[in-house]
């Protein structure tokens, strides 16, 4: 789930153009998935893609968005058991 139709050559967030930007159907994929409780993000592109096109959208709602970090490899700031570490958070819901 999340943003779709980026046209960009490379991978990089860098790369995205936003004016090309469409999101996947959320009101929908929610209102019949009304147990969802938590939405993650894999890393800053993919909640700011998420906040400008999708959330305005949505009816208010007890969902918690969470950023983690970027999977990335060229995401280095952090190493792959950081990440790992991070990511674990998703086990615990």
């Amino acid at each position: 789930m999340g943003c779709s139709g980026f046209m960009r050559a490379r991978s990089l967030d860098s790369d995205i153009d936003q004016a090309s930007a469409r999101a996947n159907n959320f009101e929908l994929f929610l209102s019949t998935h009304p147990n969802i409780t938590d939405i993650f993000f894999n890393g800053a592109m993919a909640e700011k893609c998420f906040n400008k096109l999708v959330l305005h959208k949505l009816k208010p709602n007890l969902i918690r968005y969470t950023r983690l970090p970027s999977t990335s490899p060229a995401h280095a700031a952090m190493t792959y058991n950081q990440k790992l570490d991070a990511w674990k958070v998703i086990l615990q819901k």
